[in-house]
């Protein structure tokens, strides 16, 4: 489970280049972010790139968007968060350069060794993926199956889902609530980020009306 941020729709209708799409929001409003949470956006980022490799046993260009931002998160927890794992802190991004009066004043044996860091996150995370959705694949099958023949799901959807399989994401205070009660949070910050002032707002989940 995301530390900080839960799935309100997953499409796979064609948008521009992206051949779908899986919407995160977070439960509650923040102003900064923790490693844990950075190294879970990386996890859900080479998702796709993973369950490719377990479902097909190949993969396909889909993934380069993904991957970029996977890398770039990746490069900016070891080179500018000080969030590796080799005891490296600073920004060293200070250090590059401009590439025309300022010359680098970090050492090419330094650079490898933070790229290095950069790679073993990478790793790890597509590790920690693989053996998640190895142990989940019936549940992820059957989410496949599902987004395929209606093309796109929202929250209480994708909740039903979960739930049939005993994977309820929706807890209060460690327990499993109500299936249509959406965190309070969650739910301001969809409608937040979806209406505005004025809008009449009947049910942003479009399922019971409870909310």
């Amino acid at each position: 489970q995301h530390p900080t941020d839960e799935v309100f729709k997953a499409s796979i209708k064609p948008r521009g280049s992206a051949l779908g799409v899986v919407h995160p929001i977070p439960r509650e409003e923040l102003t900064t972010q923790r490693k844990d949470e950075l190294y879970a956006n990386i996890k859900m980022m080479l998702a796709g790139y993973v369950a490719e490799k377990i479902k097909y046993n190949t993969t396909s260009t889909g993934v380069s968007s993904d991957f970029r931002n996977a890398m770039r998160l990746a490069h900016s927890m070891v080179w500018n968060y000080g969030m590796g794992s080799n005891g490296f802190v600073g920004d060293y991004s200070v250090l590059l350069g401009d590439g025309l009066r300022q010359e680098s004043r970090i050492s090419e044996k330094m650079k490898d060794e933070l790229n290095t860091e950069v790679q073993a996150i990478l790793h790890k995370a597509s590790q920690e993926v693989e053996a998640f959705l190895r142990s989940e694949w019936a549940l992820v099958d059957v989410f496949a199956k599902t987004l395929i023949e209606r093309e796109e799901l929202d929250f209480d959807e994708i909740e039903a889902i979960f739930k049939e399989h005993g994977k309820e994401r929706i807890k209060s205070n460690g327990t499993k609530a109500h299936p249509t009660q959406k965190p309070e949070g969650l739910l301001y910050r969809v409608l937040l980020s979806s209406t505005d002032v004025g809008d009449v707002v009947l049910d942003p989940f479009f399922g019971s009306g409870t909310t």
